[in-house]
């Protein structure tokens, strides 16, 4: 055990604050007030990342031949990493504060594999030690401690690169195909710098890890991609810090701004009166992708306008509009007998999940969806 040397260098030392700073990261995302669900995700990222780079770590500086219990403990953590990045995106899409049963399923592959993982974890220290050398310092001499048993019955483990890359791919597709079909929908002209950078570190992981493989002798490569995930957490550490803003409660906007319109007043009412015959005998809030430009679009005005009239006429924003005719919509839907399941209700009043219709329906009327059919149902 003592053959190997413990190697401390510039490498190390990058490698190990890229654990300390995934940690802290955490703790952060782990606390933020708000954004609850995307930030959680985020946290169990970075926490990801860090335990990567403690593996990382143990494994260049040799300091693993003193825990040799650790040796590739964090493979299973390769099918967790890419469906963690596809649920934020779409919980900071959506505005998503709970994840659903079946976005559990994501992570069914990351079970399974933690299961097939045993196979080798159970085996002896000296056995470990042996896999160890023999991907790090073949040059080494090995111990004789023969297998318990096969260690990758299924092959898995002898091409664990190859299926991480396409387990990375295949969600990197997928994330990005959501926030395209978002932004269509939504007709955003902007991005959340965030999310972006959330799926371009992903996207350059998934790069890596396929170029590491190919193109590095044994060891090298992976610690090539250990610095690049600490320089990773170091830029997550710089936009939190020069936005510190996203982790209080968002501050709502000073309408009065908008007291002053150069709307015409005469113009401004006939807007209103056709606002209100629009929202009514159309109702185009019950489809999801109604949004700011498509209702200014149906009033002849420019979406400047229309968000003074809104908030300088109205005291409310698009957003708090829309809500609060889907939330009515809502109302008489769970007051029938017929009893709807509430996630058709979410996505008949214009929502794309349960939890976001949750949120915003206890926030206009203090209660559930159920507990509001509940409600209803018993007064009759």
């Amino acid at each position: 055990m003592d053959m190997v040397p413990i190697r401390i260098d510039v490498f190390a030392i990058l490698i190990f604050l890229g654990v300390i700073q995934g940690l802290f990261l955490s703790i952060i995302f782990f606390r933020a007030r708000s954004n609850q669900l995307p930030n959680r995700l985020l946290g169990l990222l970075m926490l990801t990342l860090a335990a990567f780079s403690l593996d990382m770590f143990l494994g260049y500086s040799g300091y693993v031949t003193r825990v040799l219990h650790f040796v590739d403990v964090t493979e299973t953590l390769n099918f967790v990493v890419a469906p963690l990045t596809y649920l934020f995106v779409i919980a900071s899409l959506l505005n998503q504060q709970k994840l659903q049963r079946i976005q559990f399923a994501h992570f069914i592959p990351a079970l399974f594999y933690a299961f097939y993982f045993l196979f080798f974890f159970l085996q002896t220290e000296d056995y470990k030690y042996n896999a160890y050398i023999d991907y790090s310092h073949p040059h080494l001499p090995y111990i004789d401690a023969p297998a318990r048993w096969h260690e990758d019955p299924l092959y898995i483990k002898k091409y664990i690169n190859e299926l991480q890359f396409v387990h990375i791919a295949i969600y990197l597709g997928l994330s990005i195909r959501s926030y395209l079909t978002w932004k269509r929908k939504n007709q955003a002209t902007t991005f959340s710098s965030l999310v972006v950078g959330v799926l371009i570190g992903t996207g350059i992981s998934a790069v890596l890890i396929i170029v590491v493989h190919l193109g590095f002798e044994r060891g090298l490569g992976e610690y090539i991609l250990g610095c690049v995930t600490a320089l990773f957490i170091y830029a997550f550490s710089f936009y939190v810090v020069s936005t510190s803003s996203i982790f209080r409660e968002p501050v709502k906007a000073d309408k009065s701004k908008y007291k002053k319109s150069s709307l015409p007043e005469e113009r401004a009412h006939a807007a209103l009166e056709r606002l209100e015959t629009i929202m009514d005998s159309e109702k185009p809030y019950l489809d999801p992708s109604f949004s700011l430009p498509s209702l200014a679009e149906k009033l002849n005005l420019s979406t400047h306008h229309l968000s003074q009239l809104l908030n300088g006429h109205l005291n409310k924003s698009f957003y708090e509009l829309a809500a609060e005719y889907r939330v009515e919509e809502a109302k008489s839907i769970l007051q029938e007998p017929h009893q709807v399941p509430i996630e058709q209700v979410a996505e008949q009043v214009g929502y794309f999940s349960k939890s976001s219709f949750n949120t915003v329906f206890k926030k206009q009327t203090g209660m559930t969806p159920s507990q509001y059919r509940k409600q209803a149902v018993n007064s009759l």
